[in-house]
């Protein structure tokens, strides 16, 4: 993933929230945004395309920490440094997971499920673990389908 500048792309003009946003390198139409406030970000993919957003599917972030090798994270926005990928560029996820929303966050009316997605980085809140979880390749497409209920 690369990081979108702060003040381009989805978060221009967002300077009161909380806003970042990664293009990913596997597919650069891909954009991975974290956006919200204190009370909740919703972390979610996006078709970037003709200037236009497409929310694809929102998720929640697990980020693994190389420091801390047998424990997971919760990935807040400012820990994530990348997303863990298989080798044919498919991102790991599962839904066999039992995370929940704390917060003002939502997900679409059309979305039923909520995959955790993993990511790799620095934890700055060791004490925000998540249960460890059993990730699988999934294509993007799986991910958005699979969310449908």
């Amino acid at each position: 993933m690369s990081p979108v500048p702060q003040h381009s792309g989805y978060c221009a003009g967002k300077d009161d929230a909380i806003c970042y946003e990664w293009t990913l390198t596997s597919d650069p139409s891909v954009r991975l945004v974290a956006y919200g406030y204190e009370d909740g970000v919703e972390y979610a993919f996006y078709r970037f395309k003709s200037g236009t957003y497409t929310h694809l599917v929102r998720i929640y972030p697990v980020l693994r920490d190389p420091a801390h090798r047998d424990t997971y994270f919760w990935g807040y926005a400012w820990d994530i440094k990348d997303i863990a990928v298989a080798p044919k560029g498919a991102v790991m996820a599962t839904f066999e997971h039992s995370i929940v929303d704390h917060g003002e966050v939502y997900s679409p009316s059309w979305q039923k499920r909520v995959p955790a997605v993993l990511f790799t980085g620095k934890t700055t809140q060791p004490s925000m673990t998540v249960a460890v979880l059993q990730f699988k390749p999934s294509p993007l497409g799986t991910l958005v389908s699979r969310s449908g209920g």
